[in-house]
């Protein structure tokens, strides 16, 4: 994605919920030790000339995400608060379509955000473990 971003054919948009959902990669999860050169990676995701826009959590944006919170209810869902920012704030944006690594639990929601909800490519994340 991050590629294609630099081709100038895609564009990420995302909340600055991300910032904190990202705090290490997997490989420092699973050996509990963390590398000053992975840090760095996920740094340079969230400042210019990054190709990832960042959206602040807006009254706007925290009203649609109760609203998507009653939508799933009414369907027997259960959306938790931060997901429903995450997908409130890629329904304000009128995105194309959703990237999410929680596919399995989250694809279902694409049925009251009006935009479909895929798994990203894995194969070349910037901080993958060899």
């Amino acid at each position: 994605m991050l590629d294609d971003c630099d081709h100038g054919d895609l564009q990420i948009h995302t909340s600055v919920l991300s910032i904190a959902e990202v705090a290490f990669a997997k490989s420092e999860k699973r050996e509990r030790q963390l590398s000053e050169e992975v840090e760095a990676k996920i740094e340079k995701l969230w400042v210019p000339p990054s190709p990832i826009k960042l959206y602040e959590i807006s009254q706007h944006v925290a009203n649609e995400a109760k609203l998507l919170m009653r939508q799933a209810m009414l369907k027997g869902w259960a959306l938790k608060p931060l997901d429903a920012i995450h997908l409130a704030t890629a329904k304000r944006r009128q995105v194309d379509e959703f990237h999410t690594y929680d596919f399995a639990r989250l694809a279902k929601y694409s049925a009251i955000t009006g935009y479909p909800i895929v798994q990203p490519r894995t194969d070349r994340l910037p901080f993958r473990s060899q």
